[in-house]
């Protein structure tokens, strides 16, 4: 759902304004690095607190999911700026 609503972001902003290829890239690149660095880092805080309390994985399944929405979030944000 979320990479309809990206593509077609990126075909309105292209109509609107003058950009290249290597700007689309570049706007595709940033995307992929927000999603996945908030949820890389939501996991290892996830597994370092499930190292300190001694449970089996419950921080890192709450925190992937944190993570989730989060760079979902940051993904939204970062998208309404272009517009």
């Amino acid at each position: 759902m979320f990479c309809v609503q990206i593509c077609i972001k990126l075909m309105d902003n292209d109509n609107r304004k003058k950009g290249s290829e290597w700007r689309k890239f570049g706007i595709a690149l940033s995307s992929t690095w927000i999603i996945a660095s908030s949820i890389i880092v939501a996991a290892l805080i996830g597994l370092g607190l499930d190292w300190l309390f001694h449970t089996r994985r419950l921080f890192l399944v709450i925190m992937f999911l944190v993570g989730i929405i989060a760079g979902m979030y940051n993904l939204i944000r970062e998208l309404k700026k272009l517009e």
